[in-house]
């Protein structure tokens, strides 16, 4: 998936570093004019936008969290670099330097599930916890909420209502994508 994105950028004329755990893998996207990086800081430090494209969650922490990986480049570019956390609120890794987390609420899923069976309501099958469940959502941004303007901070809020209410319906697919019209906010 990361490498058919990257060759979009670059054919739109993007510069681009980039890293994989095996440089084989990134042979032909270098030959199309990208620029070897030996570390995910490394490819981070030159940018100004970072696209992280793993299969699971300990690759994606180690590609931000770990030695070398994005958070510390946004730490060693200094004031106004932010890094985005994932899955768990990472906000006090790098204070100052993680703007916010994409943060998973496992807890709420095993509380309700334990609700569930305690009250003899539990019934197996899938039950999704996205927005408006309370199954993810935004860190409270506690090092970073004031880099942030008010107007951007009222726009993520309405947006949240609007996915929470059903109004406003992100795509899950890339066709869908595609086709989709984000709410004028």
């Amino acid at each position: 998936m990361g490498l058919p994105m990257a060759g979009h950028l670059l054919a739109a004329g993007h510069a681009m570093a980039v890293h994989t755990r095996t440089r084989g893998k990134a042979e032909a996207i270098l030959a199309k004019g990208a620029t070897w990086a030996e570390s995910p800081r490394e490819a981070a430090a030159g940018a100004e936008v970072v696209f992280v494209c793993v299969t699971d969650t300990p690759d994606v922490r180690a590609v931000l969290t770990g030695a070398g990986g994005v958070i510390e480049a946004a730490k060693s570019k200094g004031p106004g670099f932010y890094a985005i956390g994932v899955d768990q609120d990472q906000d006090g890794i790098a204070p100052g330097r993680v703007l916010t987390s994409m943060v998973k609420h496992v807890d709420t899923a095993v509380y309700d599930t334990i609700k569930r069976a305690k009250d003899h309501t539990f019934a197996p099958g899938t039950i999704m916890y996205d927005l408006k469940q309370g199954g993810v959502g935004l860190s409270e941004m506690k090092y970073t909420k004031h880099d942030v303007p008010a107007d951007v901070l009222a726009k993520l809020d309405k947006l949240r209502k609007l996915v929470e209410d059903g109004t406003c319906v992100p795509p899950t697919t890339l066709e869908a994508v595609k086709d989709f019209q984000p709410p004028k906010l």
